[in-house]
């Protein structure tokens, strides 16, 4: 099965069965470290992987980073963008989710 079609299949426990598949025999992958199809963070030989959502996605730093020191790749949202693109804009997003979390615990007081 292809990953956009894995990506397409309704049922969360199907979905991420097949991601487990797909990763371990198709790409090579050692580990998951994040049991969860919604936010994984996944161990390659060579570099880690965060995603969410299926997207390459990460606002502390790059999305797809390598053991080895060289520089990784930066993704909001699947998008990817250069370190100078993305240090604004993943700032601007943290700052927002932070801003909602205290709002929220506001809110339950």
């Amino acid at each position: 099965m292809k990953y956009d079609e894995i990506m397409n299949i309704s049922d969360i426990q199907e979905k991420e069965d097949a991601l487990k598949k797909f990763y371990c025999e198709e790409i090579g992958i050692e580990e998951w470290l994040v049991e969860n199809t919604e936010i994984q963070k996944i161990k390659f030989k060579d570099r880690f992987e965060y995603k969410v959502k299926g997207k390459h996605h990460r606002l502390t730093g790059p999305a797809i980073e390598f053991n080895n020191g060289t520089r990784g790749f930066y993704y909001i949202d699947g998008v990817a963008m250069s370190h100078e693109e993305w240090k604004p804009k993943a700032t601007q997003l943290l700052r927002e989710f932070k801003l909602k979390r205290v709002i929220t615990e506001d809110d339950d007081i």
